[in-house]
């Protein structure tokens, strides 16, 4: 019994002493506020949302353009730009492109560099089933290339700012 009260004692002091590290710890880490860093605005990044509030209608090899560089959560950085429907790569290296669109019915956007697919979004059914599909992948891109999204065939998309979006960033 009094074996069992001296592990008893013992466990309660180890416990009182890592207990007492662990808030040492997150004391210096509260100084340092891991969601508040700030973005290096040296590297490359972009998203650009939806300039529109409805469906469009795209042509067959349509590039989409209906896009804003000022929608309330797209950003131009460290020299991305952004001109009708491409945007320009700045520096060489490997990015994370990205794409999400809302459709309608039979949906097929290609993601291009400089007009030559990498990826595509292709809805999984067709008809009038409506829903929202994304892709992503890493690429090695050089400085002045070019990211568009083009519809494969004639197909409505939902152009709203938070449904459908593009963007890439420097990995």
């Amino acid at each position: 019994m009094a074996s069992t009260r001296m592990m008893c004692i013992a466990f309660l002091i180890f416990a009182a002493i890592l207990n007492k590290e662990i808030l040492a710890r997150s004391i210096q880490l509260d100084d340092i506020d891991v969601y508040q860093r700030e973005q290096d605005s040296n590297k490359p990044s972009a998203h650009i949302e939806s300039a529109k509030k409805y469906n469009v209608i795209y042509a067959a090899n349509q590039v989409i353009t209906d896009w804003s560089d000022d929608g309330p959560n797209s950003h131009l950085e460290g020299g991305m730009k952004y001109q009708n429907g491409k945007l320009i790569v700045p520096t060489a290296g490997r990015y994370y492109i990205y794409a999400q669109i809302n459709y309608q019915s039979d949906a097929r956007v290609l993601v291009e560099v400089n007009d030559k697919p990498v990826t595509m979004l292709q809805s999984p059914t067709s008809g009038d089933d409506r829903g929202t599909l994304y892709t992503g992948g890493v690429f090695k891109l050089k400085a002045g290339d070019f990211i568009t999204l083009k519809v494969s065939h004639s197909s409505p998309i939902y152009m709203y700012t938070y449904d459908t979006y593009f963007g890439a960033f420097l990995i």
